[in-house]
């Protein structure tokens, strides 16, 4: 009987997933494509090394790659920070994001791994970091923090989705777990992942506009506000969907003519709203010290520091400055969410756009910039040209993680189940009665129902509460 069960709860499963793959179809197969069509320059650095595929230089050793590593990492962290409003301090408006927060953080953790890693030259001396360690290398502290804040992430992620499908055998124990790693979680996040990626530029004293205890704040500020950004796509898209399922479903239950109750529209605009709220406040904190970082080397005076500051604000990657990060992701970001438009949905979706290619702009301000300038005199300057072929790599690991990351929403509980999937189990649980006794067919779909419309008042009411 229990394994009749068991087998009926499999079926389920992939048949959900199966489902939701042909429901997101075209996106599907899209990202697929990219993914097909950008691998020969994934191969030919696999194969030619980075001669061939990059740009890099001894002036400039850190390039696209490397902006995208930080980038991903920065998110990584700050959606996992986000998740923690939900474990740690149980705000209830987070909790049907916790889990999405979680996949993000290690899906963005393990591309950005991936584009440090196709920057890395020599992949065998990897493992040399674990061997040898100094207490003061940076590098060494960062490598360990990160598998440590693997190990949390898919702790977290486990017990909770084993919470969600009921098969805790002690929930209040597992939500007690998830309580304190996500107290963990915190400072791995913010000291270990944050502080450790940023210390390896902060501590290089031959490179102006890195060296010093300013830039930390400025990723940590800066990840908060991609991971709410992320966090806000990936709630509005959600909610488009589970909408044309429910509209998809009622048509069918209309051309039936069954009567089932119609599900409430399944809405996470409470959740954009407080997702908002948090992109706007850190997009303030970022304009603050955003100011304090260029205008300090302005007012001292330093060579370097102006070297830097005038390649960013007028060479000729200033459009990345003054149009990515200003324009669009500061100033475009908190007009939007400061107007009108900036209460709905869609005007927040927008500004979390806006959000992202500013977070973007600023990694490449920090990375590049202070490459440019000669290290020593009659050394040649720097130059940033970055190839077809790395804007291909890019392509490719950003299109397949995105599809990653449909593909587990498909066959693991990330997303709560609307009132529909609710209805929806429950008819399944009474199929069998159903079909067993057919004198009381009409009053088993009666019940069921009545069940429909209990599981829809339900979760009116929780996003009302919430």
């Amino acid at each position: 009987m229990a394994r009749t069960q068991q087998t009926r709860q499999t079926r389920r499963l992939f048949s959900t997933a199966i489902a939701t793959i042909k429901q997101h179809g075209i996106a599907v197969g899209v990202l697929a494509a990219l993914v097909l069509i950008t691998a020969y320059p994934v191969i030919q650095r696999l194969i030619g090394g980075l001669g061939p595929s990059t740009d890099v230089t001894n002036q400039v050793p850190w390039g696209l790659w490397v902006i995208f590593y930080v980038y991903f990492v920065g998110m990584s962290a700050g959606a996992a920070l986000i998740s923690t409003l939900s474990y740690v301090f149980n705000l209830q408006v987070f909790d049907s994001i916790r889990r999405a927060a979680l996949v993000v953080a290690l899906l963005g953790l393990a591309f950005g791994g991936l584009f440090i890693g196709f920057d890395i030259g020599r992949w065998d001396r990897l493992f040399s970091t674990f061997i040898f360690f100094h207490w003061t290398s940076a590098l060494s502290w960062e490598i360990r923090f990160f598998f440590l804040y693997i190990i949390v992430l898919a702790v977290m992620l486990i017990v909770d989705i084993r919470l969600t499908l009921g098969k805790s055998a002690h929930p209040d124990r597992a939500r007690s777990v998830l309580k304190g790693f996500g107290i963990a979680l915190i400072p791995i996040a913010l000291l270990g992942v944050l502080g450790s990626e940023a210390m390896i530029f902060s501590t290089n004293s031959t490179r102006p506009m890195w060296y010093g205890p300013m830039l930390p704040l400025v990723f940590i500020i800066s990840s908060v506000m991609a991971g709410a950004a992320i966090l806000i796509v990936i709630a509005y898209v959600h909610e488009r969907s589970q909408q044309r399922q429910l509209k998809r479903q009622d048509g069918q239950d209309r051309q039936g003519r069954r009567d089932i109750a119609v599900a409430a529209p399944f809405t996470t605009a409470p959740l954009i709203a407080a997702l908002g709220k948090i992109l706007l406040t850190f997009t303030f904190i970022d304009m603050l010290v955003s100011t304090f970082e260029y205008c300090v080397p302005l007012l001292a005076g330093e060579s370097a520091e102006l070297t830097v500051i005038r390649w960013t604000t007028t060479g000729p990657w200033a459009w990345v400055f003054w149009g990515l990060y200003i324009a669009v992701g500061l100033v475009g970001t908190a007009a939007i969410l400061l107007s009108r438009f900036g209460r709905s949905s869609h005007g927040i979706l927008t500004a979390a756009i806006c959000a992202l290619i500013g977070v973007l702009a600023i990694r490449f301000t920090i990375v590049i910039p202070p490459q440019i300038p000669r290290l020593l005199s009659g050394f040649p300057a720097g130059e940033f040209a970055p190839t077809l072929s790395e804007w291909l790599v890019a392509v490719c690991f950003i299109s397949l993680g995105v599809l990653l990351y449909v593909l587990a929403t498909a066959f693991l509980p990330i997303h709560p189940h609307d009132c529909t999937a609710s209805a929806g189990s429950q008819l399944s649980a009474h199929s069998d009665s159903v079909s067993m006794s057919p004198d009381s067919t009409s009053e088993n779909l009666d019940s069921t129902g009545d069940n429909a419309l209990a599981a829809a008042a339900t979760f009116s009411s929780d996003q009302g509460d919430k």
